[in-house]
């Protein structure tokens, strides 16, 4: 396996500044060619999106990779 994406959510509480079904609702996985039929066989197949205007105050949103 290997890693091709890591998104890092960083907040200012230690109990965390929001809920993590919110944060991951910002990433957004999405197939580049949708009107091909053949399976997908490779990351490049895939765009990786995050709305970094949504992230909620005291959360800090870092992408890696």
């Amino acid at each position: 396996m290997n890693a091709r994406k890591l998104i890092i959510f960083e907040h200012d509480s230690a109990l965390g500044s929001a809920p993590a079904h919110k944060l991951f609702d910002l990433v957004s996985v999405k197939r580049i060619d949708q009107s091909d039929t053949a399976p997908a066989r490779s990351f490049a197949d895939y765009t990786v999106t995050i709305d970094d205007t949504a992230v909620p105050s005291g959360v800090r949103c870092i992408d890696k990779l």
